[in-house]
């Protein structure tokens, strides 16, 4: 029981260190490129970084579920 903890808490810190600090990344690098897109281009990014918000939502709650 020990050792499914002791997995589980070492998922939970990949997933944090890894997937979802990279989703924050690219969030973030989306919102940089919003600032010098053209209107149909920035409707395009806000689709995508409300996709990539939901993904980091999710892993989030992964997360949790984890721990």
């Amino acid at each position: 029981m020990l050792a499914a903890l002791e997995e589980r808490e070492r998922l939970a810190r990949e997933f944090h260190d890894g997937l979802a600090q990279e989703l924050i990344a690219l969030r973030m690098k989306i919102g940089f490129w919003d600032d010098v897109a053209n209107p149909r281009m920035r409707q395009e990014l806000e689709s995508l970084k409300g996709m990539v918000t939901d993904s980091i939502r999710g892993v989030r709650r992964a997360i949790l579920d984890l721990r």
